[in-house]
């Protein structure tokens, strides 16, 4: 025969442990919720643009929500009077997109902005930039290169909004029915609270007449550039995007000092063949010299694959409009086709086509 208490403790046991199990549920589903709210906290979406590239990625939640690092700039608008002047609206954001004042006054850290315009000709591949520069060198006494433009002026229209009427005006007769590419790229300057400059560029197409943009240089895009050069930029960082690169360099443009071309699909090819030149095998080196004679030697250079696969850079899957055109032969690629006995053929005395000798 039992004990006569046995039943009513284990009783007392059975409840005992389903009301631990009920209460270690209920810390459980507190956790979770504590969790979920911490992850919906605003410091959470703030930082979102940020990579772990960048400072703002690893500052705290009180110093990024104050300075609001980072620089968006949007093109609004473009146009071109009759008598030649270039106008263009635009919108300085954080990348919350919060209105930026430029000069730094109500939001932190001062914004500093270059503006290029270039037109791309109908039934033509490269772009003919409009604001330009002369520069002299050891190569070439006078040469004529592709710049921002100078002495235009800002006026500010609202919260981060401005327009920019360039002093340089489209030539007398410019073609109104021709797709034109505005290019702003700027920094940001936030050294003061330790997010050192923040970069940023922009593009803008456009035909002066009003007409819809139909021919657009798109050949490469900069997701196919960044599958190895992550973030693609230039010039001390202010330029990026394969969209900006091509405004400036462009067959117009040349080294005053090298007398090397800069035109984009020259250049480009030539620094990735780098070291496997046969120039640079022969002895001289693969040079650009840029702004404050600074020198740019590529002849180290080693690609990591054969340079003639040529879909590396012009990706099949980032539906560049002109990605194909290297294998296609219809007419309608020809103006982006090079043709690759001229690719690996012609050296750096035949401008505007592929030189890579």
């Amino acid at each position: 025969m039992g004990h006569p208490s046995l039943p009513h403790t284990s009783c007392a046991i059975l409840r005992n442990t389903r009301g631990f199990s009920a209460r270690k549920g209920a810390i459980s589903k507190a956790i979770l919720l504590l969790v979920l709210v911490a992850l919906s906290l605003p410091s959470a979406s703030r930082r979102r643009p940020y990579s772990p590239r960048e400072k703002a990625f690893f500052a705290d939640d009180q110093t990024v929500e104050f300075v609001r690092p980072g620089l968006t700039i949007a093109i609004n608008s473009a146009s071109i009077a009759a008598d030649g002047t270039i106008t263009a609206t635009y919108t300085l954001t954080d990348p919350a997109g919060l209105p930026l004042d430029a000069s730094g006054v109500t939001t932190p850290g001062a914004v500093s902005l270059s503006f290029v315009a270039a037109m791309l000709p109908n039934n033509q591949a490269d772009y003919t930039t409009y604001t330009t520069r002369t520069q002299s060198g050891a190569a070439i006494a006078s040469a004529v290169q592709a710049a921002a433009d100078t002495g235009g002026t800002v006026t500010a229209l609202g919260p981060g909004q401005y327009k920019y009427v360039f002093r340089t005006k489209a030539p007398s007769g410019f073609d109104a029915t021709a797709t034109h590419t505005i290019g702003i790229y700027g920094s940001r300057n936030l050294t003061a609270f330790n997010f050192g400059t923040n970069y940023s560029s922009a593009t803008f197409h456009f035909v002066p007449n009003g007409a819809a943009v139909t021919h657009v240089h798109d050949v490469i895009k900069t997701a196919s550039c960044n599958t190895c050069h992550d973030q693609l930029s230039a010039h001390g960082g202010s330029r990026r995007g394969i969209e900006m690169c091509v405004l400036c360099h462009t067959p117009q443009s040349t080294d005053a000092d090298t007398g090397n071309t800069v035109d984009l699909k020259v250049m480009v090819h030539k620094i990735h063949m780098g070291s496997s030149l046969p120039s640079v095998k022969a002895g001289k080196p693969y040079q650009i010299i840029g702004f404050n004679q600074t020198v740019s030697d590529w002849s180290n250079v080693v690609y990591p694959a054969d340079v003639r696969r040529c879909e590396t850079c012009r990706s099949q899957t980032t539906k560049a409009a002109q990605a194909d055109c290297i294998l296609d032969k219809t007419i309608a690629c020809s103006l982006w086709r090079v043709p690759r006995r001229r690719q690996f053929r012609y050296g750096p005395e035949s401008r505007g086509r592929t030189a890579v000798r």
